[in-house]
C-alpha cells in the first residue's frame, strides 16, 4: 500500500507541502515570485502561493509532464504532452489557465523545455527543436542534438543554448539554426 508523497516547495521563509499531488515531476516560480506551478506525474497542475503556502488552483494536464517552462513576462507556459505514441508541447495562456495551442512532432519524451517570447525549444532523443509559436509550427531540428538533456532561450531571443550528455555548452542562432559557437566541448573527465 502506498501513500501519497508531499510536493515540498522551497520558500524563502518555510516549506510548503501540497499534499494531493503524486510523485512531483516539474516546478516553476511564475515572474511575479508569488506563485509557483507544480505538475504531477498524472499531468495535474498545482498552483501554490509561495507566500501563504496556499493551494490556488488545481487543473488537468496531460499525464507524463515531467518538463515545463514559463516565459519572463508570465503570459505562457510550456508543458510536454504525450498523446497517441508522438510527444510534443502544450502552450497555456496562464492568465486563464487555458491551452492554447499543441504542438506535436518528437517521437520521444522531452527531456528539456525553455520557452521566451514566441520561442519555444525542446530537446529529446530525436533532437533539440525550435518551436515558433506565432506560425505555430517547428522552424526546424538543431544538427546534431539527439543528446542535449539542457536548454534555454536568451530573453531577447537571439540565441539558444544547449548542452549535452557530454557537458558540451553550444551557442545556436534560433532564427536559422546555424551554430554559432561551441563554449565547451566534450569533457571525457567530467562525469555524466
Amino acid at each position: 500500500m502506498w501513500s501519497e508523497p508531499l510536493i515540498e516547495v522551497a520558500a524563502p521563509m518555510r516549506e510548503i507541502e501540497v499534499n494531493r499531488a503524486y510523485i512531483p515531476e516539474a516546478r516553476a516560480v511564475l515572474p511575479d515570485g508569488e506563485t509557483c506551478v507544480v505538475v504531477d506525474a498524472y499531468g495535474r497542475l498545482f498552483t501554490v502561493s509561495l507566500s501563504t503556502g496556499e493551494l490556488v488552483r488545481v487543473k488537468s494536464g496531460p499525464q507524463g509532464v515531467s518538463v515545463l517552462s514559463v516565459t519572463p513576462d508570465g503570459r505562457l507556459m510550456a508543458t510536454a504532452m504525450h498523446a497517441f505514441g508522438e510527444y510534443g508541447i502544450r502552450i497555456w495562456e496562464l492568465e486563464g489557465w487555458t491551452v492554447t495551442m499543441e504542438l506535436p512532432g518528437h517521437s520521444h519524451p522531452i527531456l528539456a523545455v525553455s520557452a521566451v517570447g514566441q520561442i519555444v525549444v525542446t530537446a529529446a532523443r530525436d533532437g533539440t527543436r525550435v518551436w515558433d509559436l506565432h506560425r505555430g509550427s517547428c522552424r526546424f531540428t538543431l544538427p546534431g542534438t539527439e543528446e542535449v538533456m539542457w536548454v534555454a532561450v536568451t530573453h531577447d531571443e537571439r540565441h539558444v543554448i544547449t548542452m549535452s550528455w557530454d557537458r558540451s555548452i553550444v551557442l545556436w542562432d534560433p532564427r536559422t539554426g546555424v551554430l554559432l559557437r561551441t563554449l565547451r566541448g566534450a569533457d571525457s573527465r567530467v562525469p555524466v
